[in-house]
C-alpha cells in the first residue's frame, strides 16, 4: 500500500440479507445477491494527498484497493470460492449503507461465494501480445513460444513464463 499509510478500510457484510439489500439501490448487478459475503473497500486519501497531491493520491488509493481486492480473490480461489470486484455502484449510497467515515470513499465491492457451475475459461489474447514487456526488459525475443501457453528465454540458463489461465485443464499445477 502506498507509503504504508494503510488508507483502506474493509466493511465485511456477512449477513446474506444485507448482501442482497445492496441490489438495486447501490448495485445493479443482480448476481451479487447470490454471494455469501460482500466486502466494501473504502479509501481515505487525506494523508496521501497532503504528501503527494490529490491526483497522485487518487491513483494510489485505486491501486491499493485493486491490490487488496486481488489478494482477497486469490485467497478465496485458493479456498475454493469465487468472486470478482465491482466498481460500478452508487458510492454515496454505499458509503451510507456501510456507515463509512466522512473522509472514506467506497472504491470497490468484492462479492465472494460459491458457484453452481464453474464458469468456462474465456478466450485470452495471444501470449505474444501480453509478453512483449519481457522482451523489452530482456532486450531479446523469446526462443520458444507455445501458442498462448509458454514463452522461454535463453540466457545460457532458461527462463520460462507460463500462462496458467490458458490451459489450466491440461496441466495440473499443485
Amino acid at each position: 500500500n502506498a507509503c504504508n499509510y494503510q488508507s483502506w478500510h474493509l466493511y465485511c457484510i456477512t449477513d446474506k440479507s444485507k448482501v442482497s439489500a445492496l441490489i438495486p439501490d447501490i448495485c445493479t448487478q443482480e448476481w451479487i445477491k447470490n454471494a455469501s459475503i460482500a466486502v466494501v473497500i473504502t479509501e481515505n486519501n487525506t494523508r496521501l494527498a497532503e504528501r503527494w497531491g490529490k491526483e497522485k493520491a487518487d491513483l494510489f488509493v485505486a491501486e491499493d484497493a485493486g491490490a487488496c481486492a486481488q489478494n482477497m480473490l486469490l485467497m478465496a480461489a485458493e479456498l475454493g470460492y469465487a468472486g470478482v470486484f465491482v466498481g460500478a455502484f452508487d458510492e454515496e449510497k454505499c458509503k451510507k449503507y456501510v456507515g463509512a467515515g466522512e473522509n472514506e470513499c467506497p472504491v470497490l465491492i468484492v462479492p465472494i461465494g460459491t458457484y453452481e457451475i464453474e464458469p468456462p475459461l474465456r478466450d485470452r489474447k495471444a501470449f505474444d501480445e501480453v509478453v512483449t514487456f519481457y522482451e523489452k526488459v530482456f532486450e531479446k525475443k523469446g526462443s520458444i513460444y507455445t501458442i498462448n501457453r509458454w514463452v522461454e528465454f535463453d540466457f545460457g540458463n532458461k527462463l520460462s513464463i507460463y500462462n496458467k489461465l490458458y490451459d489450466g485443464e491440461k496441466i495440473k499445477i499443485k
